[in-house]
């Protein structure tokens, strides 16, 4: 059984629904731009060969599958349709990478929800066993440049296993309708609440200062605890600096030059678009987990800031 035999009609988006779309130059709806990784569109990510299913002998001489792969194509057309039939309209643009020879997928699906951000929708998965069926739901993307946000709460995976498509068909609806609960017993809120719970603490950030200084220390923090390579370090750094020229040089994004620890998030991110799929989700998950903690304080580096370990919680599997 396919996944998109779990949708409850057919499929209300198809590729025409995934184009990238620059906001506010180049920069596409997507994370990606490492050397062993590079942008794709959604015909790319359908064309990539997929694996064969294998199974295992089990200790009665039955046999069980022991790898179930699900096809790029279709784990982004669910969480499209899904997504677009919770929140009654399409998707504004999507974007997606491959790499390892289109063995690791990542995406990205993004709804305007007005007032220049919109909802994302993030998956991963692979075809070689490295990555599972992987998703991170109601992140808040900024139209400026396509930065997001995505707090490891809201991320999820299932296993390449026995009913995989039955598994994630209930992950993704848990993960857009709510209904969900975490492994210390509390509910994870639905898709967009928690989109409208991210605008409202970038509102926050908004309010706590952020100079130069400061924001190479940010920087430097991420950098320490392994959040940032050298290099997506050295990009977040140029993004700034960009945002805040000097003299009269017109500022890359001039809704990002404010010198607050929301447009230093927003550099960060910018900064991760030349990240590598297999990196995006501890990245973004820790980028969010120390900016919080810095808010929390208010906007103070000299307080202790926890340690911080990307544990995405696994989805009950279906039998």
């Amino acid at each position: 059984m396919t996944l998109l035999a779990f949708l409850n009609e057919t499929p209300r988006v198809d590729a025409r629904s995934f184009q990238p779309l620059a906001y506010g130059g180049p920069e596409q709806v997507s994370l990606i731009g490492a050397p062993d990784s590079f942008r794709a569109s959604f015909e790319d990510i359908c064309a990539v060969t997929l694996p064969n299913e294998t199974f295992r002998t089990n200790k009665d001489g039955s046999e069980s599958t022991s790898y179930q792969p699900v096809p790029y194509g279709d784990y982004a057309l669910f969480v499209g349709s899904v997504v677009s039939e919770h929140l009654d309209s399409e998707p504004l643009a999507a974007g997606f990478a491959l790499a390892r020879d289109g063995q690791q997928m990542f995406g990205k699906i993004v709804w305007d929800m007005g007032n220049g951000v919109g909802l994302s929708m993030v998956m991963r998965s692979s075809y070689d066993y490295s990555i599972s069926n992987q998703l991170a739901a109601g992140g808040m993307d900024t139209f400026i440049c396509s930065n997001g946000c995505f707090p490891s709460n809201t991320m999820v995976k299932a296993k390449h296993t026995k009913n995989v498509e039955a598994t994630i068909a209930q992950m993704v609806r848990e993960a857009v309708a709510g209904g969900r609960i975490d492994q210390h017993g509390r509910p994870v809120p639905s898709a967009l609440a928690h989109f409208q719970q991210l605008a409202a603490r970038m509102e926050r950030w908004n309010n706590v200062g952020m100079c130069d200084d400061y924001f190479h220390a940010f920087v430097g923090i991420l950098r320490g605890r392994g959040i940032l390579t050298a290099h997506v370090a050295s990009a977040a750094r140029k993004y700034w600096n960009a945002c805040h020229p000097s003299g009269l040089t017109r500022p890359l994004h001039r809704a990002h030059s404010a010198p607050n620890l929301a447009n230093a998030f927003h550099a960060v991110t910018g900064g991760l678009q030349r990240g590598a799929p297999r990196n995006a989700f501890g990245s973004f998950a820790g980028l969010d987990f120390v900016t919080e903690r810095i808010e929390r304080s208010g906007g103070s580096l000299d307080g202790h800031i926890p340690s911080f370990t990307l544990q995405i919680e696994e989805a009950a599997a279906v039998e």
